[in-house]
């Protein structure tokens, strides 16, 4: 799957003259009547969310793989990458608020198929959500405290 996801993004870079029109052609097709009417998009920041979406996962997948270590896990890396994707894909359907264990319980499931013993694969995966998802709250709430406030008379009025 990174082997794939690595192509597609080998791909944009070399072959942007085709790629970027047909994405951005489809961008503004799926995007429906409610959209922004057609705003441009230059193809670089196109580029830029797509390499920055994978660097996301890769780094996503690295907490996992220092989770596992932090624990004394050896799961052959195929299998973490496929207990990864499976987690991933089951966060994409929502059924709880932030995953609520379903999330974990597939991606433990996974690990525990690959090799991994149970309590140490839950340890980890806790610890990879703990680490990915969580610690990332604190960060947030700071930085929306250092945001400038902004008054009711400078925002500007919805347009009708």
């Amino acid at each position: 799957m990174l082997g794939v996801a690595a192509a597609i993004v080998i791909a944009v870079v070399l072959g942007r003259r085709r790629f970027v029109p047909a994405a951005l052609w489809a961008v503004r097709r799926l995007s429906g009547s409610d959209a922004a009417p057609q705003q441009t998009v230059a193809a670089n920041h196109l580029v830029l969310l797509l390499v920055l979406g994978f660097l996301n996962w890769l780094l996503d997948a690295a907490v996992l793989f220092a989770a596992l270590a932090a624990t004394g896990q050896a799961i052959p890396v195929r299998g973490v990458v496929v207990a990864y994707t499976l987690g991933q894909l089951v966060s994409a359907i929502p059924i709880l608020p932030g995953g609520g264990g379903t999330i974990e319980a597939t991606m433990s499931a996974g690990l525990v198929v690959a090799g991994g013993t149970g309590a140490a694969v839950i340890a980890a995966v806790l610890l990879y959500r703990i680490v990915s998802a969580w610690a990332l709250v604190p960060l947030g709430w700071g930085l929306w405290r250092t945001m400038p406030n902004a008054h009711a008379e400078q925002l500007e009025p919805a347009a009708a």
